[in-house]
């Protein structure tokens, strides 16, 4: 080899290699953080960020304390358009919030204003729409099955009392709204009160002590029931002098008044 052969020249290659070793984390001042650590290249970071930035736009970030109502109104809107999420309106406003509570079909359950109260309860208590949906399920089949029994109920007490006042029954229950209407003049709302056989049956009591004080006038019944008939047979019979009695067949009227007695015992044994 000649002494003339002259070494390569050092390009800058060498020195582009050495700059190509430092990190873009040693550039950008932060090497040693660990947040940059895992992202090998800076177009890993941009990659990340843009997916922290979609996140942030579907996220829901608390208000802090001091934040304005405009921010807390923004972070509501955002919050109960998730499904079954509602709001509270003790915080925040949100229009007719209750109403976005929606119930299923109970059969049997018409609904009346508990229906309401329940909303606006659910919504204080910041129930789930399934959540409030379960509870108005629950009370209302409860609502439903003592109604269906209290009618069960009142509907054998009733064909009880038929039994008992018989042929009578009608012009009886006519006599009891007849008293539930003359008390219903110093006593508001009686009027409203459920006819259960224990209130007809009162009324009924009522009704006749008003008759006999004169307060109640009642129109004079043409049927009577087996208890007032086997009344009436007893003082027929214990009646030596009436016209029915075995002992009078002479008397003017004796025919009729047996025929009369044997209708007695016929409602006697309705």
């Amino acid at each position: 080899m000649s002494d003339d052969t002259q070494a390569p020249e050092q390009s800058d290659n060498v020195e582009v290699d050495e700059a190509a070793e430092v990190s873009w984390q040693e550039q950008a001042g932060l090497s040693g953080n660990a947040s940059f650590e895992k992202f090998a290249t800076v177009g890993d970071l941009a990659k990340s960020y843009s997916s922290l930035e979609a996140y942030n736009s579907r996220s829901i970030q608390i208000p802090t304390e001091d934040a304005s109502d405009e921010a807390r109104n923004a972070f509501m809107e955002k919050l109960t358009a998730v499904d079954g999420v509602m709001a509270t309106p003790e915080n925040y406003y949100v229009p007719d919030a209750a109403e976005k509570y929606t119930f299923s079909e109970v059969e049997g359950f018409t609904g009346d204003e508990s229906v309401g109260e329940l909303k606006a309860e659910a919504l204080k208590l910041g129930m789930t729409q399934d959540q409030a949906n379960g509870i108005h399920n629950w009370l209302a089949s409860n609502i439903v099955a003592n109604q269906t029994e209290t009618a069960s109920v009142n509907m054998s007490g009733m064909a009880e009392l038929k039994g008992i006042w018989g042929a009578a029954y009608d012009q009886k229950i006519q006599q009891t709204e007849n008293t539930v209407s003359t008390l219903a003049q110093k006593i508001p709302g009686l009027v409203n009160a459920e006819r259960t056989p224990e209130f007809v049956r009162l009324m009924d009591l009522v009704g006749d002590m008003l008759g006999e004080a004169g307060v109640v006038q009642q129109d004079p019944r043409t049927q009577m029931t087996p208890a007032e008939a086997r009344q009436r047979i007893a003082e027929i019979e214990s009646n030596t002098e009436h016209p029915a009695h075995p002992d009078n067949e002479g008397a003017r009227n004796h025919l009729q008044a047996r025929k009369d007695l044997m209708g007695l015992y016929r409602t006697a044994n309705m």
